[in-house]
């Protein structure tokens, strides 16, 4: 930039008003006083004027100008060294860029955001604009005028927008990773029908392309798709009796929170749906084969094991009160990580697979008869031989002779998956209803009116601002 961008004095420069040019050799001309309409009509608005004679530096500021950095009328003079050893020094090279581009006739006008110290120390955003009003022959600028208006408010708008958007970003990108580590298949749906997210195992299992959810279809085009090509069977005979209606409505009517349907190929697929309140689902799908199938052998364990068979087919102990004994079938040493030949279950040592709570849980169903039922049911965290912390569902029968328990047969079902399942739908829902307020609450405090238009052209999200603005 040129020397006369740096060079400014004291001494006070008439004001012109917005428009007025000045011949080459009037850059000193007398200009308009504070009656002047124009500037009148900007100060009411708010608006600070200055007045800059580029030929010899000086400038000058509206009271409007002082006041909008918290200074009296007299606190600052006149002079260009008053406005730019105010501005930031990170936004004082655009400054003079901007200003330069103008003098050099390369921009019509001059606009820039910066940053102004004011009296207490602290930054104001200002929007500087202006326009060269007087040339002498060669083209050299002579005067230029513009004005001042404090924009703080709006960038601390544009602040909240950026933050709220980053963290909107953050959260989505926690959401993909989560879908991606989560072994089921994960629908969203959104209250209008359309699926909104998934992950890549929802494609595996349905066999289904990427490309396909990609374009976010309904869930209706989705199970279109799978009834032409018959994945459900001749009459939907792959699917549980009591969901065929609902599959063959493709996801009209009644939403069956879980059934089961084979595939072509011969796997079995476990589906769960949860409905959201504000409209919309989430679904899961699990391959459930090998756990079909592992039900399917224990129906033919030995007669050991026929206490078990009625209550869960996983595994089964038995502890004899009067003997003192404790006896584990190869599941429950399958499911504790464990093998006959490294350990040898005992009352007092299997208690080292029990989590503190479990064993208080545990210690309600004790020897004594009293006030207990004879078949309870419990959800425990366990922790297996090799330090890894599950969930298991146990389920028992005690025997009671005289008010004492004599023996308990119980059987031990890992529910790990559907508690890391159940636990990720949580944090899904709990994310999505956060986001929600979150965005909620952000757009209410904005000045400004905004509204957002999802892919389809819809108006999806607003705040009440926009309707005022909008008179709707």
């Amino acid at each position: 930039m040129n020397e006369d961008l740096g060079h400014c004095t004291d001494d006070q420069t008439p004001h012109l008003a917005p428009g007025e040019a000045v011949a080459p050799h009037q850059a000193g001309a007398e200009g308009h006083g504070p009656d002047n309409p124009w500037r009148l009509a900007l100060e009411s608005s708010g608006e600070g004027m200055w007045d800059w004679n580029v030929l010899t530096g000086e400038q000058t500021h509206s009271r409007q100008w002082k006041e909008m950095l918290g200074f009296a009328v007299d606190e600052i003079g006149p002079g260009y060294h008053e406005f730019v050893t105010r501005v930031h020094p990170d936004d004082l090279p655009g400054v003079l860029a901007a200003a330069q581009a103008c003098h050099d006739g390369q921009a019509s006008s001059y606009a820039v955001d910066l940053r102004m110290r004011c009296k207490d120390g602290s930054w104001k955003w200002i929007l500087s604009r202006g326009r060269v009003v007087g040339r002498d022959e060669h083209g050299k600028p002579l005067r230029m005028v513009g004005t001042h208006t404090d924009i703080s408010q709006r960038m601390r708008s544009e602040a909240a927008l950026h933050d709220l958007n980053q963290k909107l970003q953050d959260e989505t990108s926690r959401l993909q990773a989560t879908l991606a580590s989560i072994s089921q298949g994960i629908l969203v749906v959104d209250a209008s029908g359309h699926i909104d997210t998934y992950n890549l195992r929802v494609c595996e299992l349905l066999d289904v392309p990427q490309s396909f959810f990609a374009l976010r279809p309904t869930l209706r085009e989705l199970g279109n798709l799978q009834r032409n090509r018959g994945d459900f069977g001749a009459g939907m005979s792959l699917v549980d009796s009591y969901a065929r209606d609902y599959v063959a409505g493709a996801g009209r009517g009644a939403v069956p929170e879980r059934y089961l349907r084979l595939t072509p190929a011969g796997r079995t697929l476990e589906v769960k749906t949860q409905v959201l309140p504000q409209g919309g689902l989430v679904r899961t799908i699990a391959d459930v084969t090998d756990h079909i199938q592992a039900e399917a052998a224990r129906r033919r364990l030995d007669v050991l094991l026929d206490a078990t068979q009625s209550i869960a087919h996983v595994g089964g102990w038995e502890v004899d009160f009067v003997r003192d004994t404790l006896f584990w079938t190869a599941g429950v040493y399958r499911i504790l990580e464990t093998t006959p030949q490294d350990y040898a279950p005992t009352r007092a040592t299997a208690l080292r697979f029990f989590t503190p709570e479990s064993l208080a849980a545990v210690a309600k169903f004790g020897r004594d008869a009293t006030d207990q039922p004879a078949m309870h049911q419990m959800e425990l965290e366990m922790i297996t031989a090799k330090g890894r912390h599950i969930w298991v569902s146990t389920r028992a029968i005690t025997t009671i002779v005289d008010g004492r328990a004599v023996k308990r047969v119980a059987v031990l079902q890992d529910i790990t998956e559907r508690k890391q399942a159940e636990t990720a739908l949580h944090e899904l829902n709990a994310r999505l209803t956060e986001n929600a307020r979150l965005l909620e609450t952000t757009l209410a405090s904005i000045s400004q009116g905004i509204f957002m238009i999802d892919a389809d052209g819809r108006v999806g999200t607003f705040n009440p601002r926009v309707c005022e603005l909008l008179d709707l």
